[in-house]
């Protein structure tokens, strides 16, 4: 048990996915979890009894037909906010994917880490700590999503500041990408829509998953979320809010801000209604 208990607080601590998306004994990749057991074993006589002997869940149905078995909600929430915004909603989408590389691209370097702490310190701001998007628990991403809210302004002086200054060309090449990326009305947009949403969703989350939870106490949980989230949609002064800071964002960053375009109403309709 302890080493499985290892195995956990190793992923845990480096942020790694427990789970694969197909777990089965034919599958190449289980997960890192199953996938670092069943190769511990091999040198763990010990793991591997364990293993091809311990108890599996469907066993303790077998034994009492009568076992209530509950969905864990917290993986339920995760489920939904991949299969709602996190793949169908191509800005979202994407939006993310520009997290992932900014965190890449800052974190994968000591020199352009250590721009960033320079260009926050001259501000006199705060930094916070970077976070890498996890690929199962979304509701997690909140985490990075704050610290690039937080840390914006630093962050795009320190990519121009990059930019300028490398002398490697796909470093030059990746650091204006990035700029464009981070500096488009689509992404900052998307950075304070998120903001709000992913708090609510990772407070509960969080309560889903503490040991004193009851069932019923789980469901109000959700219940209020998605209250919470409709009012959210419905809310005009939010939308107000998060449009005004985009403004504000593009004002300080010296962006011109894109003119909203006017559709024009076809003629066809007032011709066609007079007949």
């Amino acid at each position: 048990m302890q080493r499985l208990i290892d195995i956990t607080i190793r992923l845990a601590k480096t942020g790694e996915p427990f789970r694969g998306h197909n777990e089965n004994l034919k599958s190449d990749n289980r997960g890192m979890f199953l996938e670092l057991a069943w190769l511990l074993k091999k040198y763990d006589s010990t793991l591997k009894q364990h293993l091809a002997e311990g108890p599996k869940n469907e066993t303790y149905i077998k034994i009492n037909s009568k076992i209530f078995y509950v969905h864990c909600h917290a993986h339920c929430l995760n489920l939904v906010l991949v299969d709602s915004i996190g793949r169908k909603n191509r800005i979202v989408f994407d939006f993310f994917g520009t997290i992932q590389f900014l965190y890449s691209f800052i974190e994968g370097s000591y020199i352009r880490h250590a721009t960033l702490e320079k260009v926050a310190k001259e501000i006199n701001l705060t930094l916070k700590t970077l976070k890498s998007i996890s690929t199962t628990r979304w509701a997690c991403r909140f985490e990075a999503v704050a610290a690039v809210k937080n840390n914006y302004l630093a962050i795009i002086s320190a990519i121009q500041n990059i930019c300028d200054t490398t002398k490697i060309p796909d470093v030059r090449s990746k650091s204006r990408g990035l700029l464009m990326q981070l500096q488009t009305f689509e992404f900052i947009f998307a950075l304070n829509m998120l903001h709000p949403l992913l708090l609510l969703i990772v407070k509960v989350n969080s309560c889903l998953q503490a040991e004193d939870l009851d069932l019923l106490n789980s469901l109000n949980m959700i219940k209020s979320l998605k209250l919470s989230i409709s009012q959210l949609r419905s809310d005009d002064n939010l939308f107000k809010k998060m449009y005004n800071d985009t403004v504000e964002c593009y004002t300080e960053t010296g962006v011109i801000i894109p003119q909203v375009k006017i559709r024009k109403i076809s003629s066809k309709i007032d011709q066609s209604s007079e007949n």
